[in-house]
C-alpha cells in the first residue's frame, strides 16, 4: 500500500529541517528506523531565490509519494506549500556554544577540502571561533539558528532576532538538542497525533563529538578554559540573540537546562 492510499488528504509529510551539528544524523537514523524505506533526502543549490528554492522542495515531495520522512541540510523556512501535502518541520535548537564546540570537534575528524574542515584541522578551538568571527556573513559562530530562523521572514518584518521570534512561533515542533530523550517523546506524541500511525522513536546517536554524559555546564565552562576567558566573553556576545532564542525556546517546551 502505498502512502498516496494511505492517508487521507491532504498528505501528511515530515521535513526535517538537519542544521548542521544539532543531531541531525541521529534524528535523521532514528525516523529512518521508524519509517523504513519511506525516508529521503536531497541538497538544494543555494543560490536559487527563496520563492524557487521552495517550489523545488515541493516538487521533491510530489515525485515520492510513496515517501513519509524528506531530510535536507540546505532547505529554507518558510515550510514549502503544495496542494495535497500538509508539512510538518521539524527544527532542532541548541546552545550556541556547544554546538561551535562540537562543530570544531567534527570538522577536525573530516578529510574534506571544506573552508571549516581545512581551518578545523590547523587551528585551535580559539583559532577556528576567533577566524569565523571575523568573518562577515559567516554565521558558523555568530547567531547560527537566528540566522536560519530570521530568514523564513522578509526583512522588513523586523531586525533578525524578531523575525526569528516569529518564526520560532509559527514552527509547531521544535526541538532542544540537550532534551534530546525528551524531544523524541515529544516528536513521537506529535507525529502520531498528525496522522502517521503510532509513532514510537527509540533514541540513536550518530557522529556525536561531544561527551553528553558531561553537563551542559560543565561543557560550557570547558569551552571557557580552552579558548580564555577574553574569547569567551566575546563568543557570548557575538551570540546573544542565539542564547535568547534558545532560552525561549527551552520555556515554551518548558524544559530547564539548569
Amino acid at each position: 500500500m502505498t502512502t498516496r492510499t494511505m492517508f487521507s488528504s491532504p498528505r501528511p509529510i515530515v521535513l526535517h529541517y538537519h542544521l548542521f551539528k544539532n543531531a541531525g544524523s541521529s534524528l535523521d537514523a532514528i525516523l529512518r528506523q521508524a519509517f523504513p524505506n519511506r525516508w529521503v533526502t536531497q541538497e538544494f543549490d543555494g543560490t536559487v531565490p527563496d520563492d524557487g528554492h521552495r517550489r523545488l522542495l515541493a516538487a521533491w515531495m510530489e515525485d515520492h509519494p510513496d515517501a513519509v520522512c524528506f531530510s535536507t541540510h540546505t532547505g529554507r523556512l518558510p515550510p514549502p506549500v503544495a496542494d495535497g501535502i500538509r508539512v510538518l518541520p521539524i527544527v532542532l535548537l541548541r546552545h550556541p556554544v556547544d554546538r561551535i564546540a562540537s562543530a570544531y570537534a567534527y570538522e577536525r575528524t573530516q578529510e574534506a577540502g571544506t573552508f571549516g574542515a581545512v581551518l578545523a584541522r590547523n587551528t585551535t578551538l580559539a583559532g577556528y571561533i576567533e577566524t569565523r568571527l571575523a568573518l562577515l556573513g559567516d554565521p558558523q559562530c555568530r547567531n547560527f539558528h537566528v540566522d536560519f530562523l530570521s530568514r523564513g521572514l522578509p526583512s522588513d518584518a523586523g531586525s533578525p532576532l524578531d523575525r526569528a521570534r516569529q518564526m520560532l512561533q509559527q514552527l509547531p515542533f521544535v526541538g532542544i538538542v540537550e532534551d534530546f530523550p525528551g524531544t523524541l517523546d515529544r516528536l513521537g506524541r506529535w507525529l502520531t497525533a498528525e496522522g502517521l500511525g503510532d509513532v514510537h522513536l527509540s533514541s540513536v546517536q550518530v557522529n556525536t563529538s561531544r561527551d553528553h554524559r558531561v553537563s551542559l555546564t560543565a561543557r560550557i565552562e570547558q569551552v571557557r578554559e580552552t579558548i580564555g576567558h577574553t574569547l569567551f566573553d566575546e563568543l557570548i556576545a557575538a551570540n546573544e540573540a542565539d542564547l535568547a532564542i534558545h532560552r525561549e525556546a527551552c520555556d515554551r517546551i518548558g524544559v530547564s537546562l539548569a
